[in-house]
């Protein structure tokens, strides 16, 4: 600061009593706002001016309006140091102050125009309050670049962490297709040895239940053997008798038969007479549990055997079994009441209308909407016979009870009867003027 400026000195003084009560007139300053109004004037004129030539000339231009300018006006000493105070709260000070100031007005100190600050005091006071203001600008700032980092950090290690897990998920991914794509190959592999499980489980099904008909068939010839031998005295004593029923028996098949081949196979069957008694006349039915206390019957089970309508079903002479005959051109044969499928026949082209056991419970017969007739044996698994000897859908089908002879009945309105020793039809009944059921 130049030699030149003046210094100035604070001085404690002390006031007295009576001076306390005394009021203080309030010192003003006149601001001088010559040269501002003087610019003001000077502008108004200038785009005064601006707008005239505008409308002479018809264009219309932008018009600049110069911005306000603020001029800052110096601080006068006294005000500089109330603020001062003021500003760092001396309030004792600052009273002390206005006293003194105040004396030293009345005495006629300030008669001349009040010193100014000099202006490199109000430029520092201004830089420490910039100086002040960054330095909050700066901790302010790094305050935030301190939370923006460490927003970025977490940021990242999320990132890092959805990354890693991401790739955990791809990992798992073709894990699991790998191993769906192993299980299919293994189910393959699977399916043969399942296939030829089922087999062997039909074949051991198959020879068990020959086995048990193998059975029940040996008592039954056993069991006609007994009956035969009791009868065969009966049969002695009425041998005249006897005779004449075989005369008379003859004469009715010779009249219902047609005239025979004249060329007769060697494998025939003799057409037996049926001069006996019938060997199931005196069977009689087990009493069942499946009565009602009414003397009804109940339903014990039910099953789907087929996929289209059942059409005929018969039972096996020994055992509790049933075979049934459907529309779906198929036969099948069940255990009873289990309903357990044993057997599935396929061969016929329509639909199936009866179906018959042999007597000794080892061969199935069928008749079918395709005329044709066939004969299935439980042993061989297989088709044995097939006599196609009817022109028209085949009704029904009944055995001998020697187990010899197959006969059927057709919508060709005849019946036929079947050799199954030479696979032949040995005769063709006639008579009948529509189909024979």
């Amino acid at each position: 600061m130049p030699t030149s400026d003046p210094i100035y000195y604070v001085e404690k003084v002390e006031i007295e009593a009576d001076e306390e009560n005394e009021e203080f007139e309030e010192i003003t300053y006149d601001e001088d706002l010559s040269d501002s109004d003087a610019d003001e004037d000077l502008e108004t004129a200038l785009r005064s001016m601006q707008q005239t030539l505008q409308t002479e000339i018809g264009v219309q231009e932008p018009i600049d309006i110069p911005k306000a300018v603020v001029s800052r006006r110096p601080e006068v000493v006294d005000d500089f140091i109330r603020n001062f105070l003021i500003r760092y709260k001396m309030t004792r000070t600052l009273d002390a102050f206005q006293r003194e100031w105040y004396e030293f007005q009345t005495r006629g100190g300030a008669e001349n125009d009040p010193e100014l600050v000099p202006d490199c005091y109000v430029q520092n006071e201004d830089l420490e309050n910039k100086v002040k203001f960054l330095h909050k600008e700066i901790e302010k700032m790094k305050r935030a670049v301190n939370k923006a980092g460490t927003q970025y950090i977490k940021m990242k290690k999320e990132r890092d962490f959805h990354r890693m897990h991401h790739r955990r998920i791809v990992q798992e991914k073709e894990k699991l297709f790998t191993d769906i794509r192993r299980l299919k190959k293994h189910y393959e592999s699977y399916e043969p040895a399942l296939e030829e499980l089922k087999n062997k489980y039909e074949t051991a099904m198959r020879e068990k239940m020959l086995t048990k008909i193998e059975c029940q068939k040996n008592m039954s010839k056993i069991n006609n053997l007994t009956t035969t031998l009791t009868n065969y005295e009966n049969v002695r004593a009425s041998a005249a008798e006897s005779a004449t029923l075989k005369d008379l028996d003859l004469e009715v098949i010779v009249q219902q038969q047609e005239k025979p081949d004249k060329t007769s196979h060697p494998k025939d069957s003799l057409i037996p007479v049926e001069a006996g008694s019938n060997p199931n006349a005196n069977a009689s039915l087990p009493v069942t549990c499946h009565l009602t206390k009414s003397g009804g019957y109940r339903v014990v089970e039910s099953f789907k055997a087929h996929d289209l309508a059942v059409s005929n079903l018969a039972l096996h002479p020994f055992r509790d079994v049933i075979a049934t005959v459907s529309d779906d051109t198929t036969w099948k044969m069940w255990s009873v009441p289990e309903g357990e499928l044993l057997l599935t026949g396929r061969g016929h082209t329509m639909w199936i209308g009866d179906c018959d056991f042999h007597p000794d419970g080892t061969k199935l017969a069928t008749g079918s909407g395709d005329t044709s007739v066939k004969v299935w044996d439980f042993s061989e698994g297989e088709c044995v016979h097939t006599f196609n000897d009817h022109s028209h859908p085949v009704w029904g089908v009944a055995w001998h009870h020697t187990g010899n002879f197959l006969a059927s009945s057709s919508m060709d309105n005849t019946s036929k009867l079947f050799d199954l020793a030479s696979e032949r039809c040995r005769c063709t009944f006639r008579g009948h003027s529509d189909s024979v059921n």
